[in-house]
């Protein structure tokens, strides 16, 4: 990026914010792919056994070395600014939440559903809906 950018004329400004722009977007699109969604951690990190390959403690462990090499990623790119950051900070939580929880074992899942549907009676007075996460 920084030669593309050596390369283009000293008058250039519109050229080179929008070579910028193409960059930031390629390696924005780099990052989802690898990190971005339940899908793109499995096709990173692998799927396990649909009864889960994981204890809660280990699933735990996983989210929080999840987190911070997601987060790791897009500083390491150089993509993004604080205020683009947080957004996909969010999508990152959620989405190594869910691959987490899908590696976790049957009975940990089965807790961790319960616990949220009591967690939404207690603060919204209202079951969730299939598939929703109160700590989502």
């Amino acid at each position: 990026e920084k030669m593309a950018l050596a390369l283009l004329p000293s008058g250039g400004g519109n050229a080179r914010k929008k070579l910028q722009r193409l960059e930031y977007q390629r390696r924005l699109n780099r990052w989802t792919r690898r990190y971005g969604s339940l899908q793109a951690l499995q096709s990173t990190f692998g799927e396990g056994p649909p009864w889960g390959d994981l204890s809660p403690q280990q699933t735990r462990a996983l989210y929080h070395t999840l987190l911070p090499r997601s987060l790791l990623a897009l500083s390491e790119m150089g993509l993004m600014k604080p205020e683009e950051l947080a957004p996909l900070a969010y999508e990152a939580r959620i989405a190594a939440k869910e691959y987490a929880r899908s590696r976790c074992v049957l009975t940990g899942r089965a807790a961790t559903l319960l616990f949220d549907q009591y967690r939404s009676l207690r603060d919204r007075g209202q079951f969730l809906s299939p598939g929703s996460s109160s700590s989502m």
